[in-house]
């Protein structure tokens, strides 16, 4: 399935080297992640962050800022440079430049950019309004001459700080170790545990609640997890919010040694209840679940709209790896609804 995220990650780095080169940047690659960038004398290292919102989220800039700044240590005298496709306060970016020596540009810089080639300007607005579903605003026309200049300027003369200090920690490590610390045998309640400190790690700015071994009124149903969606924004879930009328989502949580069958699907169906707002779940099998579960799953969605996806310890992996990065870990969610949705039949 094509990925529709990674398409338009791809579009936005593409219109970025081309905003670059036309300013008189020579880029060429570090790594998967990052650009060795250079204009005149000074050399930088520059990484580049598509997000869906419009405004950006900040836990998420610090992220990647951390990961940039974890890469020029290994590159010194090299000017670490943010570019995202997002709108950030100038207080934020003062702060992280002055306390870590990173330097952020968002929209506003790359509209004065772009301004001197009437194509890649356009080709921003577009791709801007396609991301956001609007008109896009920038800097008034008779700014931008001089801001672009400015702009440059500011990287061209920026002194590399010494010994910075590190703005966030990196929790992947930790998380990965304990996940994969405890056995398949009997540790259900310590998987549990785990599982969700990893999801509070990942979405603790979109989900509330949090309760634990949560019990219906009529004492018939025990969930592992019950969270209430609070979004942050437009993002994966508030999708789930609209879409499917969910306000909890239910997680389960399966260490077992075996991929989970069709009665463990029948059983969290249970749990969900439209008229009680909660008709989402989602169940980390660390082994997954064999064809007759995941064959369920879809039932319960072509026949009631209940939506049951079954997540696995890679997963959880993965989507770690996406947030130390600076990354939307609830991408890998969406990808995972996306290939339900699409594969649906009547």
């Amino acid at each position: 399935m094509e990925n529709i995220y990674g398409e338009a990650s791809f579009k936005f780095k593409e219109l970025v080297a081309g905003i670059l080169k036309e300013n008189d940047f020579k880029l060429t690659p570090l790594n998967d992640d990052y650009l060795n960038i250079k204009y005149q004398n000074q050399s930088g290292i520059v990484g580049i962050k598509f997000y869906r919102n419009r405004l950006a989220r900040l836990n998420f800039v610090q992220l990647v800022c951390q990961q940039l700044l974890d890469t020029q240590k290994h590159n010194p005298n090299k000017v670490p440079l943010l570019i995202i496709s997002n709108y950030i306060t100038d207080s934020f970016k003062k702060a992280i430049k002055v306390k870590f020596g990173i330097i952020i540009w968002d929209i506003k810089e790359l509209f004065s950019l772009a301004f001197g080639s009437s194509e890649l300007y356009y080709q921003l607005h577009v791709f801007l309004f396609e991301t956001f579903d609007k008109l896009v605003g920038e800097p008034s026309v008779n700014s931008k001459n001089n801001e672009s200049e400015n702009i440059i300027s500011d990287f061209k003369d920026f002194q590399c700080l010494e010994n910075s200090k590190d703005i966030v920690k990196l929790e992947t490590g930790r998380l990965f170790s304990e996940l994969y610390s405890i056995s398949e045998k009997e540790q259900y309640s310590e998987f549990e545990e785990i599982c969700t400190e990893i999801l509070k790690y990942l979405f603790e700015d979109d989900l509330r609640l949090w309760e634990p071994q949560n019990i219906t009124s009529d004492g018939l149903h025990r969930f592992d997890l019950l969270c209430r969606l609070r979004p942050s924004g437009k993002n994966f879930w508030e999708e789930l919010l609209n879409d499917f009328h969910s306000r909890y989502i239910v997680f389960e949580f399966k260490n077992y040694s075996e991929p989970i069958k069709q009665n463990q699907i029948y059983t969290t169906e249970k749990y969900l209840f439209k008229t009680a707002l909660r008709s989402v779940a989602f169940i980390i099998a660390r082994n997954d679940g064999d064809p007759n579960a995941h064959k369920a799953a879809r039932g319960a969605l072509t026949e009631a709209g209940k939506l049951i996806i079954i997540l696995t310890t890679d997963d959880l992996i993965e989507m770690l790896a996406w947030k130390d990065r600076g990354d939307d870990p609830s991408e890998v969610l969406r990808n995972k609804v996306d290939e339900v949705l699409i594969a649906m039949s009547r």
